[in-house]
């Protein structure tokens, strides 16, 4: 994929969208999904999610766009940092200042730069040379910042924590460039620079207790990215109804889990038992699927003309290795 060019006015940009630790809505990625920073061959996209505070999620390929989607839907991920970039100098834990990480220790982390000198590559961190001076004798070397992927904060009984993914289309793309304008004879072959930035990536969160997990888009089932894109879709629509009113309409809908009414029969007679339009019957009912209310089987198609069939596998317990803290 073809990177937006490093310059010394981008990199101000990156380090003026994340000067400190952020969360939820006060985050801001790294890049942006946009025309001008998104590398030329991807598919970029946004998210508006309730989860982060409502704020746009920037994903940079499909893939990354499947894995947002089952992370946002984990119950345990309370935020998600997509395009964060990697230090290259020594600093905080992602979860310092964190409402709910106080009273928890947390490890800093390492810069790239000090990574890469452990790893006798000092020479060779990304960098560029900053020309802003006229003055040649005043230029520098500064080093450039690795962006990584998604990054996941979470909870569970023993607190807060974070896991790193670093997302791409298939296996191969971990050890290869092999995207577009890749030769066909070098397609195959590993490539140095790649297996060199993912191991700066696992050192660097590794060292604060933070494990770095590589996900394939194709590992979850198309069926789940389906469903869920529709139920995204309607997860933060407002609607005027009140809570005992929707739990009464959840509770009407749950009935017809199992029979032979197929979705859009159901829709139709509850919007009729309820003085409802069709439209709202099924915001409610998508919105309970996402919330956990409802629990469907996911692995099957949620479209109008097939019946509703309860759950057979929890989508978050066949994707449980993906959420699973570092060893302490």
């Amino acid at each position: 994929m073809a990177a937006p060019k490093k310059t010394i006015e981008r990199l101000l940009t990156i380090y003026q969208r994340q000067p400190s630790n952020r969360f939820g809505a006060e985050y801001q990625p790294a890049q942006l999904a946009t025309t001008r920073e998104a590398p030329s061959v991807s598919r970029a996209t946004v998210l508006c999610a309730e989860k982060v505070g409502g704020r746009e999620i920037h994903l940079m390929s499909q893939p990354e766009f499947a894995a947002a989607l089952v992370a946002l839907y984990h119950p345990g991920v309370f935020d998600l940092h997509e395009q964060r970039l990697l230090s290259p100098g020594p600093c905080e834990h992602p979860l310092a200042g964190h409402p709910r990480a106080v009273g928890h220790r947390l490890r800093s982390l390492p810069g790239t730069v000090a990574v890469m000198d452990d790893m006798g590559l000092a020479d060779k961190h990304p960098s560029l040379v900053d020309r802003r001076n006229q003055d040649p004798s005043t230029w520098r070397r500064v080093p450039w910042p690795y962006i990584g992927d998604l990054l996941l904060f979470a909870e569970d009984h023993d607190g807060p924590y974070c896991i790193n993914w670093t997302v791409k289309g298939d296996v191969r793309s971990f050890s290869t460039r092999g995207g577009l304008g890749t030769k066909p004879s070098r397609r195959d072959e590993d490539d140095i620079g790649v297996l060199r930035r993912h191991e700066v990536e696992r050192r660097h969160y590794g060292a604060g207790g933070i494990p770095t997990l590589q996900v394939v888009g194709s590992q979850f089932d198309p069926e789940v990215i389906a469903n869920l894109r529709v139920l995204f879709m309607h997860h933060a629509r407002r609607i005027d109804m009140p809570m005992h009113r929707r739990q009464e309409v959840i509770s009407a809908i749950k009935a017809f889990i199992g029979t032979d009414v197929v979705l859009a029969g159901v829709l139709a007679e509850v919007s009729r038992d309820y003085s409802l339009d069709v439209f709202t019957a099924r915001v409610v009912l998508f919105q309970a699927v996402w919330s956990r209310q409802l629990r469907l089987d996911l692995f099957q198609p949620i479209v109008a003309d097939h019946r509703l069939v309860a759950e057979q596998e929890d989508v978050c317990s066949r994707y449980a290795d993906l959420f699973v803290r570092a060893a302490a």
